[in-house]
């Protein structure tokens, strides 16, 4: 590999998924380097293919998220023509989060693209859900209302809306789920 001596090895792993795989593997090799310290000396142990290839699709998702949610913000500045009401949206998405950590805790699913491609999904959900709950704040804050019972009957009158928005499009999505 590159000019250097290199000894691949691959296996076929049954049972395990990709990251318990390469933990395994990461713990065995810590195991070995503390056994025989002398024999790593000068070589140079990676564990590459899949998961190599998982990692790096992981960073991809995570930095697309970042950007994501800065263009979010940027457009939604804009639209709202105010720095603080896109916040109290975004801080919407910690609140979808922890449902997310609870279920995949619950069910013991192993965090993955597909995992992350559906929290993606969901933030979208949820910050679809809160620009609809704050323009109607909103307007009823510039009709005059004081901000307790704006609150209130914006969640009132919006609450079947975003009911049904969240419902029709969780159906529509179900199958990517089956």
């Amino acid at each position: 590999v590159g000019g250097e001596r290199a000894v691949i090895l691959s296996s076929d792993v049954k049972d395990l998924d990709l990251s318990g795989a390469a933990a395994r593997i990461d713990e065995a090799l810590a195991r070995l380097r503390a056994d025989h310290p002398g024999v790593f000396r000068g070589v140079a142990v990676r564990v590459a293919g899949q998961r190599e290839e998982s990692d790096r699709s992981m960073r991809s998702m995570l930095y697309a998220g970042l950007i994501a949610t800065f263009l979010v913000y940027i457009v939604m500045a804009s639209q709202f023509e105010s720095l603080i009401h896109p916040l109290v949206i975004l801080f919407t998405i910690p609140l979808a989060l922890v449902g997310v950590v609870l279920v995949l805790e619950v069910l013991a699913v192993k965090i993955s693209v597909v995992v992350l491609i559906g929290v993606i999904l969901l933030v979208g959900i949820v910050v679809n859900n809160a620009i609809v709950l704050v323009d109607a704040v909103n307007q009823r804050r510039r009709g005059g209302m004081d901000r307790d019972a704006a609150l209130e009957a914006a969640g009132r009158l919006r609450l079947r809306p975003i009911l049904m928005t969240t419902t029709t499009t969780v159906l529509g999505l179900m199958p990517l789920a089956v």
